[in-house]
């Protein structure tokens, strides 16, 4: 009896291990992105494309993805983040790509509604990584997995990113779709994760028993 509980035991941890993905991709009245831009300090720009790039001052992105502390990554390993950012070619302007932007994770809250340069977020300046954009007609794939890692795994506070360009590249910059997205609602800015880890699968003595 006791070699049958522990065989069916083992059997129900085995079963309790899994690799998963979730694709986080919210819309419109959850999605929380928008572009601030040096040149007009004072403004909000909710609402409208996300835009990386220089025109007379910055041009910096913010995003921040709910749903990582969810129940799902509860004691998860993340194996892979990648961000998936789909351009606008059509509204770019300046010089094409490549540009340089560099991504960095931001450490206070703020809101898509009210944030403008003047009221940037602080940000973490120690770890930070810069990204290569080549083209600006398909899908735009960044690896975030060490940002991830830190906000589920190690407990950081998920207050999302900040990325533009570290330097002035000239007048160049690219545009891509936002949460607010409506006419093409695929294109929307999206978070792919891969996780494994051990979930717990609740099994009460009565149907082991019965196993029996």
């Amino acid at each position: 009896m006791k070699a049958h509980l522990a065989f069916i035991s083992l059997c129900l941890l085995v079963l309790g291990a899994f690799a998963a993905t979730e694709v986080l991709q919210p819309g419109p009245g959850d999605a929380k992105d928008v572009f601030i831009w040096g040149k007009y300090p004072d403004n909000n720009n909710e609402g409208n494309y996300l835009f990386s790039g220089y025109d007379g001052g910055f041009v910096l992105d913010l995003i921040q993805f709910d749903g990582l502390d969810d129940a799902m990554f509860d004691g998860a390993n993340i194996n892979s983040a990648t961000l998936a950012l789909y351009p606008r070619s059509s509204s770019s302007w300046g010089g094409a790509p490549p540009i340089d932007v560099v991504f960095r994770m931001i450490t206070e809250t703020w809101d898509p509604a009210t944030v403008t340069w003047n009221t940037m977020p602080g940000m973490d300046f120690t770890d930070e990584f810069y990204f290569n954009i080549t083209q600006d007609t398909t899908w735009v794939e960044v690896d975030l997995t060490d940002f991830v890692v830190e906000w589920v795994e190690n407990g950081a506070p998920n207050y999302g990113f900040i990325f533009g360009p570290p330097s002035d590249p000239g007048l160049m910059g690219v545009c891509y779709y936002n949460g607010e997205e409506t006419d093409n609602p695929s294109y929307r800015p999206k978070l792919t994760v891969d996780y494994s880890g051990a979930s717990v699968v609740e099994t009460s003595w009565g149907s082991i028993k019965a196993l029996d």
